[in-house]
């Protein structure tokens, strides 16, 4: 095959960990059909903020109810606001199959912790993958803190630490932000939410670089961000199609899907 480089995004990675195992072993089985197995820092920092956020909001809930079925019980009574949330923390659960309630919570509660300590390096391990540097993200590299009886996360604003990498990037990969700027301003019917504030943001940036670091942008535009990180990659692997084609489409990447009877889990 020609394409030997594939990129694999968020939804990717958390799929990888919480999913069915048919979907596990598609994931597996197309990732070892290329030779580089990449993924990013902002990936990273989205894995950490996406993924193992819930997983400790599990591991609290699962301490103080005792029970799978009360944690679950629980998750239904959540805000339709929380709906994220929601459907990756019921993903995981889907992941336990013990059948006694007192070995579901005994391995809902081995996964979550190792979940939390291992995390982004079992990711590496499991689909031979190698983080890219290139942005240099500041959150992506803060480790989890583990206390007493709970995590505590890093900052996930790049504008709160000084050695964050992201307006650099950004200036030395001009020749990659400014036809991004371009195609999106030329298919702006096409545009989602998010690709809209990407665009803006894309906007700010080719006019003053120096200032990408205050707009959060692996925070607030990821997607964007991502698609320029990823630009090493033949091959975009990913859940989520909305933003992907047209990104891809910009980019030349080949476009690989990953369809399950699910919305994406972002």
């Amino acid at each position: 095959m020609n394409q030997q480089i594939v990129f694999l995004d968020t939804t990717i990675l958390i799929a990888s960990f919480v999913h069915s195992p048919k979907i596990k072993f598609e994931i597996y089985d197309k990732v070892n059909s290329f030779q580089t197995v990449l993924t990013g820092q902002i990936v990273q920092q989205e894995f950490t903020r996406r993924l193992l956020k819930e997983a400790a909001y599990l591991l609290g809930l699962l301490l103080k109810k005792k029970t799978v079925a009360a944690v679950q019980r629980h998750l239904f009574s959540l805000s339709t606001l929380q709906n994220r949330k929601f459907r990756i923390c019921l993903q995981v659960l889907t992941t336990i199959e013990e059948e006694s309630e007192e070995d579901k919570a005994e391995r809902l509660k081995f996964f979550l912790e190792e979940l939390l300590e291992e995390g982004i390096h079992e990711i590496k391990e499991l689909l031979k993958c190698e983080i890219l540097p290139n942005v240099g993200c500041a959150c992506a590299i803060q480790k989890i803190r583990k206390k007493a009886k709970s995590y505590e996360f890093p900052n996930s604003k790049c504008s709160s630490y000084d050695n964050c990498g992201i307006s650099d990037f950004l200036t030395v990969n001009k020749n990659m932000v400014v036809p991004l700027r371009d195609f999106l301003s030329e298919n702006l019917e096409r545009l989602t939410g998010e690709l809209k504030s990407g665009l803006e943001f894309l906007k700010q940036v080719c006019e003053n670089s120096e200032h990408a670091q205050s707009c959060n942008p692996c925070l607030c535009v990821g997607d964007t961000i991502i698609s320029l990180e990823s630009r090493p990659a033949d091959v975009f692997y990913t859940q989520n199609h909305k933003e992907s084609e047209l990104l891809c489409e910009q980019s030349g990447q080949g476009l690989l899907l990953c369809v399950t009877n699910d919305d994406k889990l972002q």
